[in-house]
């Protein structure tokens, strides 16, 4: 087994446009994610076969999940459950999350 540590920094610039994704760790059934996204920059809405769990970093982003809104800010955390419609859209300094996707399961 290798064991990798990642640095990655709070407040970083965010792009003009879209979003900048990078995967921190590949770990199979599960990722870590570091995401970028522009001031006003929108991601879905769409559904994941596993649950997802989402800080905000930097900036601030507004989910919806199951359409309930969710306005969150630096040090905010939301808990997303598999298989119900999410998506966000970037606050106006754009934002910097931090997703970790759990195990995903076959839809039915």
């Amino acid at each position: 087994m290798t064991i990798e540590a990642t640095r990655f920094s709070g407040g970083g610039p965010r792009p003009e446009t879209g979003l900048d994704i990078k995967m921190l760790v590949d770990g199979g059934a599960y990722d870590v994610r570091r995401v970028l996204a522009a001031p006003g920059e929108r991601h879905g809405p769409g559904r994941h076969g596993g649950d997802a769990c989402v800080c905000v970093l930097a900036g601030s982003v507004r989910f919806e999940v199951g359409g309930a809104g969710h306005e969150l800010g630096p040090g905010d955390i939301l808990w997303v459950p598999a298989d119900v419609l999410r998506g966000f859209e970037a606050g106006p300094a754009g934002a910097e999350l931090l997703a970790v996707h759990l195990p995903r399961r076959c839809l039915s």
